[in-house]
């Protein structure tokens, strides 16, 4: 999928712009605070429909005004086209439409333009917290595997309705304990299905990064792994072994994490 031209109106420090990129690499240079990232951030608006830069919709607004609009074209190597509008205003909050129809949530939009950004601040995934790196390898698979994005909003709900769970178990205020075998299970089965894929995206990714480093050393093998709370995973883990694992680790960490709610 590539950018054909995307306006920007009251984005940033853009009051009226637009950019059409060329075929290839494409160069932008200019001053320091002349709008250099905020063109970029605007493609990644488009693109994820949220900022690279910034998490608040509000801090996109240029000073004094109320609104901000991006206008895109994308186009795939077929010639297919994809529009994306996004508005913003401090009083109906953001709306995001592709081919002239409002969706929601925007979560539905995420593959549907794919985008990887890599600036500076993005070296913490290599030197910063693994949650980093699993932001990282997230947001990379979620564009290209539906299911992985359902299944990291559906793991993230279920993990919080278990703690608030065990909160109550451990406050005596909930006597039916069975139910937390039911949250343990559902939680097993996507943190299976999670880490399944990422492990399969690693081994995918690490042959395409191990003929590049090659180029740069002779002398030197790289090596990539996984490491979850079960420890270090091989590419071969099933989706069974995995919830198997997971399953026993829950259920030998329930009194701890009764404690600790």
């Amino acid at each position: 999928m590539l950018l054909e031209h995307i306006q920007y109106e009251n984005f940033r420090n853009h009051r009226s712009s637009v950019f059409e990129p060329t075929e290839g690499i494409n160069l932008i240079y200019g001053h320091n605070g002349s709008g250099k990232t905020s063109i970029l951030e605007g493609i990644h608006y488009c693109a994820l429909t949220k900022g690279f830069v910034s998490a608040a919709d509000s801090d996109c607004l240029l000073f004094a005004t109320d609104y901000f609009l991006l206008e895109s074209i994308f186009k795939d190597c077929s010639g297919y086209g994809v529009t994306v509008k996004i508005s913003y205003t401090k009083e109906k909050e953001k709306l995001v439409a592709v081919n002239n129809s409002e969706i929601k949530p925007f979560s539905s939009h995420i593959g549907r333009v794919p985008c990887i950004t890599f600036s500076p601040p993005e070296m913490i995934i290599v030197n910063g917290a693994p949650a980093e790196r699993r932001r990282f390898i997230d947001n990379a698979i979620c564009q290209t595997d539906r299911r992985y994005l359902d299944d990291l909003i559906a793991y993230r709900r279920v993990l919080q309705q278990r703690n608030a769970l065990l909160a109550q178990l451990a406050e005596k205020k909930f006597p039916q304990e069975g139910m937390l075998a039911l949250w343990t299970e559902n939680l097993s089965r996507l943190a299976a299905s999670i880490v399944h894929a990422r492990l399969s995206f690693i081994h995918e990714f690490f042959s395409h990064f191990r003929e590049l480093y090659r180029q740069l050393s002779l002398h030197e093998e790289p090596s990539l792994f996984y490491r979850s709370s079960l420890g270090t995973l091989s590419a071969d883990s099933s989706v069974d072994e995995l919830y198997r694992r997971f399953t026993q680790k829950y259920h030998e960490t329930e009194s701890y994490e009764m404690m600790r709610a």
